[in-house]
């Protein structure tokens, strides 16, 4: 059973953090997804473009 405090906190903590700080970040954020996505798909799933 949750307790009370943690339902109230939660949405409290997670706007606390900055909006601008999250977007300065997202590059980072989009490059760490790719690395994962890549690592985790099939050989062949994600596409690769072709260096000519």
């Amino acid at each position: 059973m949750l307790n009370r405090y943690s339902y109230r906190q939660t949405p409290r903590i997670f706007f606390q953090v900055p909006v601008q700080a999250l977007f300065q970040n997202l590059p980072v954020l989009a490059y760490l997804v790719d690395s994962a996505v890549r690592s985790f798909a099939p050989r062949g799933y994600v596409y690769q473009p072709r260096v000519a």
